[in-house]
This record gives structure tokens, C-alpha cells and sequence, in this order.
């Protein structure tokens, strides 16, 4: 057996071990009301057929469109019918996929550096987290990544096919979500360093810098015939195009105004570095940062550089601007940061290669790697501790106004409320919470048609037999139901719970279920936690 085939026999492994921790338990963590929101903008295009960029909300159409390729084979054809699992199998599989991109490096880097970033990939807790996530990121990640690489190959062999690969990938950022922009800026500045580098090597350098101009024509427009086309939803809506671009004006006007998602600029760096952890040893991606910048080190030092080390170096310098742009941005979301984390990953690999390849100071190396082992130890605990134990709980650092468990309690309640009603799914559902505040229930609501989604208390019609709402809306619903009705004409009306419930952590929702329906639950209806 040829050594080629060995590797990529383990490769195989690898990814086999990536798929174990992206499609283990999918359905398990509640979703995200972005998780169901984007469910909601897909359902509407599995019904319709139909698809229309909003500028404000939801980003680009990407996601959307290769979400009802996958959604469509599993037989899953409206709204209702659309499951957690099939969803977030398809950002899984871009972060499986993302992996296999690293075999276009193996020649450049060597098959044990490919191996040891697949690793790196495969089990990185926030791989794992946002590959389970039915958001944007992942797609983002991957076509970012996808761009750096076939620009690469581009770049040594010259070929027109990299190059038309090159701009479709980066059209695919785009049509994945706006802020790929940042992603461009960085790309180009660091080209050019590069770039400059390599020509102040002379002769030699690893590729000779005479390129046809005509070859970046192509590129382009390949990049923008693949963003016009998603964004004019396949040319049935021209609109689309230019709502792309104005929607840079909202998003900056945006960006300094939302004040719950401004944060410090080290914000980012507080993810990585140490996060707390209220049943275990504190969680920290702190070996991550050191592996990277200790490749990063490596590669400045060293002499006589081949294509694959200055690949690398633009990887560095890459992932450092997009980290200083993200941080010095006061709109900040924890899920940004993969867009420079597969760069420390890969940095990170090369780095823990170049460690234990070290051939000097023996009794140096031994500590090192002592100390590099039991980092790496640590941060799979954290991977694991962050994926399957902690999923939805404040404290996880990469938790961001998740919905609680308390959403799969009122799902289930609602379903015990239909079986005894006699509309049965049909049955009236009223939800009135302030602002529009109520995702993601009309995910765990969607089979409930006769559900009416109100932000305050609505006099003029019939109050439901069962309602959830808001606490702040609580002395408006009493007056509805005891006050307003005449006398012969009122309900009393019970909890469905005992105990405190909550959406998302500090939004408390209460249930009003109409008692005659509440007798016929009997012993069946739950009583809390």
C-alpha cells in the first residue's frame, strides 16, 4: 500500500470522526429563534417557490437555496414538515466538507500537516458548535476558506480553472452574508505583502509574478455572475441586486446603534482565552491561541521558504486582520469569530508539527511536549464540554441569547392540550409578547394553524383557550379575560405550569390554558420541573 493511499486512508478516519461529532444528537439543543427564523425564510421558499432578499434581516440566499436541496431528497416539502436534525445536517456537512478542502494543500504543506489540521478541524469546539448550527457562518467559513485556496493554486500553476473557481467561491461569500466584504479586504491586503514578498525574493521565489489580466477579468465576473444570480432569485427578481448593495448603508448605520450586541474589543479574545464553567474545570481555547501564534513564530524564522510556507504566511497575516477588524467593529456576535478560527487552526497545525519535529534541545522538546499534550487534553474537554453537555446554558461562551429547555416543555404542553381539545391541532392559540419577540415558537408551534401571533393585547378579539405571553403584558391580559367579558361570558383560566418559565434567559413567558380544557387533561398535563 502506497504511502499516498495510507493518508488518505486516516483522512478518511478523521472525517468519519468529524461526522461522529456534528451529526450526534442534532435535535437535542433548542433552537435558536436565527435557527428558527431562517427555518421560517426557507419554509416560504419550499411553499412558494419563492424567494426575496430583504436588506434589512437574514443576510444573503444561500443558505436557503442549498437548504432545499437537502430538505426536498429527505422528502421534507412545507414548513410543518421541516425537522432540526435536517436542518443543521446541512451546515454539518459544509463543516465536514470544509476538512476535505485541506487535500488541495497536501502537496504544498506535506500529507503529516494536512492530517494533523484535519484533527484540528475535525474536533475544534467551535467547529463543531457552529457546524451544528442552522445559521450562515459555516457556509461563509467554508467558501472563505475555499477562496484562499483556490487563489492559491491559482497563484503557482496559472491555471484559467482556479481562477474562475477563485471569483465563483468568492460569489458565494457574498451570496452567503454581507459582511464577506471584511473577508475581501483582508484577502486583498494580504496578497499584496505576500506578493511583495515573494518578488523581493527574485529568482528564488516560488512562482514567477507575470499574470494575464484578463485571467481577473474572468474571475470577476464569474464572482459576480454567481452573486447576481441568487441575489435576483435566479433572475425572477432584479430588485434583489441592487438591495445587496444598499444594504451596506443599513448595516453600517446598524452596526453602532443595536446596543445589545455592542461589545469591548477584546470581546473575542475573552471567548478564547477563558470562559467559566459552573460544573467543571474552566473552559479555555488558550492551547489554540499558543499552537497558532507559535506557528506563526516559526514561519517568520524560517529560511529558505517554499510555496507552502508562504501560503501559510498569508494565512497569518489573513487571520491577524480579520481578527483586529472584528474586534475594532462594537457589533459583535460570538459566531464571527470562525472567521479567523479555522485560520488559528491552521496556523495552530502547522505549528504543533514543527514542535515535534524538533531535533535540538531534546530535554526542551520533552517539555514542550508534555505541556502541548496536556493543552491539547484540556481543549477537547472543552470541545465535548461545549457540544454535548452545555449546549444551551448562559455560561457556554459560545451561547448567545439561546433559547432555554423551557421551549421543549411548552412544545410538549401545547401537543397534550391538542390531543384532549376537540379542534385538535386546529385548536385557538393565542401569543402575545412585545416586539415580535417570540421566535422561536413558531418553529415549535408550526403545526398549530389557528395560531395568532400578536406584540400586545388585543380587545377586539375572542380570547383563546390557551395563551402565552409575556409577563409585561399580564395586567392587560387579566383585563381582557375578567374584566372586559360580561358576567355569563368569562373563563377561568389556569397555568399550565407550576414553575418559572422562560424563552430565552430572562424573558419569563407564562401559559393561560381555559380550565374546562385544563380538567381534560387530567394527570396528563405536566406539572413543571
Amino acid at each position: 500500500m502506497s504511502n499516498s493511499l495510507k493518508y488518505l486512508l486516516v483522512f478518511a478516519s478523521i472525517c468519519m470522526l468529524a461526522g461522529l461529532a456534528r451529526f450526534t444528537g442534532l435535535n437535542q439543543r433548542p433552537m435558536h429563534n436565527d435557527e428558527a427564523v431562517n427555518a421560517y425564510k426557507l419554509g416560504i421558499l419550499i411553499e412558494t417557490g419563492e424567494y426575496r432578499y430583504d436588506r434589512n434581516e437574514y443576510h444573503g440566499p444561500l443558505l436557503y437555496y442549498t437548504s432545499r436541496i437537502l430538505t426536498g431528497l429527505l422528502g421534507q416539502a412545507d414548513f410543518a414538515s421541516l425537522k432540526e436534525s435536517s436542518l443543521r445536517s446541512v451546515t454539518a456537512i459544509f463543516g465536514i466538507t470544509l476538512m476535505i478542502l485541506l487535500l488541495l494543500l497536501a502537496e504544498s504543506l506535506g500529507w503529516i500537516t494536512v492530517l494533523v489540521n484535519a484533527l484540528l478541524f475535525a474536533l475544534a469546539p467551535a467547529m463543531v458548535f457552529y457546524s451544528r448550527y442552522f445559521i450562515h457562518e459555516m457556509l461563509l467559513v467554508f467558501f472563505g476558506f475555499a477562496s484562499l485556496i483556490t487563489g492559491y493554486r491559482y497563484l503557482i500553476s496559472k491555471k484559467l480553472c482556479w481562477a474562475i473557481l477563485f471569483g465563483t467561491c468568492l460569489g458565494l461569500m457574498h451570496a452567503t452574508k454581507e459582511t464577506c466584504i471584511i473577508n475581501y479586504a483582508a484577502i486583498g491586503f494580504s496578497a499584496v505583502v505576500i506578493l511583495f514578498m515573494v518578488r523581493r525574493n527574485g529568482p528564488s521565489g516560488p512562482t514567477q509574478m507575470n499574470y494575464p489580466l484578463w485571467h481577473l477579468l474572468v474571475a470577476v465576473i464569474a464572482g459576480g455572475l454567481v452573486s447576481v444570480t441568487f441575489y435576483s432569485s435566479f433572475f425572477r427578481h432584479p430588485q434583489g441586486i441592487m438591495d445587496s448593495i444598499t444594504a451596506y448603508q443599513v448595516y453600517f448605520t446598524r452596526s453602532g446603534l443595536d446596543d445589545a450586541h455592542l461589545h469591548p474589543w477584546h470581546y473575542y479574545l475573552d471567548l478564547l482565552v477563558l470562559a467559566k464553567n459552573p460544573s467543571g474545570f474552566p473552559w479555555s481555547e488558550l492551547w489554540l491561541l499558543l499552537m497558532a501564534l507559535a506557528g506563526f513564530i516559526l514561519l517568520v524564522l524560517k529560511k529558505d521558504k517554499n510555496q507552502g510556507d508562504y501560503f501559510m504566511l498569508f494565512v497569518g497575516l489573513y487571520t491577524c486582520l480579520l481578527m483586529i477588524i472584528y474586534s475594532i467593529i462594537s457589533y459583535k456576535t460570538p459566531w464571527n469569530i470562525l472567521q479567523f478560527y479555522y485560520g488559528l487552526l491552521l496556523l495552530a497545525g502547522y505549528g504543533l508539527v514543527r514542535i515535534f519535529r524538533i531535533r535540538k534541545f531534546r530535554w526542551l522538546k520533552t517539555g514542550i511536549s508534555v505541556l502541548v499534550l496536556g493543552g491539547a487534553v484540556h481543549w477537547l474537554y472543552t470541545s465535548h464540554s461545549i457540544n454535548f453537555r452545555q449546549y444551551c446554558e448562559p455560561a457556554n461562551p459560545y451561547v448567545y441569547a439561546h433559547t432555554g429547555k423551557d421551549v421543549l416543555d411548552i412544545a410538549e404542553a401545547v401537543s397534550r392540550v391538542s390531543r384532549v381539545h376537540p379542534d385538535g391541532r386546529e385548536v385557538h392559540i393565542e401569543i402575545i409578547i412585545p416586539g415580535n419577540e417570540y421566535w422561536p415558537l413558531p418553529w415549535y408551534l408550526r403545526a398549530y394553524k389557528n395560531t395568532a401571533w400578536w406584540d400586545h393585547v388585543n380587545y377586539g378579539q375572542p380570547a383563546a383557550p390557551l395563551i402565552i405571553a409575556a409577563v409585561s403584558v399580564e395586567n392587560e391580559l387579566i383585563k381582557k379575560l375578567y374584566e372586559r367579558p360580561p358576567p355569563g361570558q368569562r373563563y377561568l383560566y389556569i397555568s399550565l405550569f407550576n414553575s418559572y418559565k422562560e424563552l430565552r434567559p430572562g424573558q419569563e413567558i407564562r401559559t393561560y390554558l381555559r380550565k374546562d380544557i385544563g380538567d381534560l387533561l387530567q394527570g396528563d398535563m405536566p406539572k413543571g420541573d
